[in-house]
């Protein structure tokens, strides 16, 4: 950040962007909304907010170009990063894949680069995604406690937001046995991960005894009567007799 900044009681930056120019060096990520751009520059980034995922570009698809707005910020070489929501429902996918084809497309056109920038879900948008990665590095380096704390609490009726925290942390090691790090909690996603891996382990093992459909023949009387009322009740629809099936296949 340049030493010359000076922020208004607006909370607007001056000279902010035109120090952005001045350095086409710089990355600029495009994002959607302005709580995106807001949580993008909060941490350092240079991000410009757009009103939609097609508000980068102007005209139509034969004949496009960079947003007027956008243009000041293309000096040749300058990258260009577009970070759009994530999306699950295929319509609106397509939508975003296009959007940003399209948005790269007018980038290039400047002689500019343009990169690519996919969350991986399943938190929406950038911020979203900002706020579930800290409540995972929350849970990384809560402090640590050991089994009778943690059995103890659990027949507690209110732990404080750190007590659950440091709950969760030694739940995570005890059933992995390693440390605890944002990755591994975000794996875990909640002690799904072990569920499915238990569930997993229960398909691959091999069974514990051989389960065998051998019927046991009747006795040769009860076998005998069986036969002898389904040859007498013609009409009868009770091929599931196994005493006379036994019977026939001696």
């Amino acid at each position: 950040m340049p030493e010359n900044i000076v922020v208004t009681h607006d909370g607007v930056a001056l000279g902010f962007w035109a120090w952005v120019m001045a350095h086409p060096e710089i990355p600029v990520i495009l994002t959607e909304g302005e709580k995106k751009g807001g949580c993008l520059l909060t941490l350092g980034f240079v991000a410009i907010a757009l009103p939609g995922i097609w508000n980068g570009r102007v005209g139509k698809e034969d004949l496009e170009y960079l947003h007027p707005d956008l243009v000041p910020m293309a000096q040749k070489g300058r990258k260009f990063v577009i970070l759009f929501d994530y999306e699950t429902k295929p319509k609106t996918k397509q939508q975003v894949f296009s959007a940003t084809r399209r948005t790269c497309q007018v980038i290039l056109q400047l002689a500019c680069q343009c990169e690519v920038a996919v969350l991986p879900g399943p938190e929406k948008g950038i911020d979203d995604w900002v706020v579930a990665l800290g409540k995972k590095a929350e849970v990384a380096n809560a402090k640590d406690i050991d089994r009778r704390t943690y059995t103890s609490r659990q027949h507690q009726d209110y732990l404080k937001p750190e007590e659950v925290l440091e709950c969760e942390k030694f739940r995570i090691q005890d059933t992995y046995g390693m440390s605890v790090t944002p990755e591994l909690v975000e794996q875990d996603d909640g002690g799904r991960l072990i569920k499915k891996i238990v569930a997993l382990e229960a398909i691959l093992a091999a069974p514990g005894e051989m389960i065998t459909d051998d019927l046991v023949p009747p006795p040769p009387v009860v076998a005998e009567r069986d036969k002898s009322e389904r040859e007498r009740l013609s009409i009868c629809t009770d091929w599931s007799n196994h005493s006379t099936a036994s019977f026939l296949t001696v």
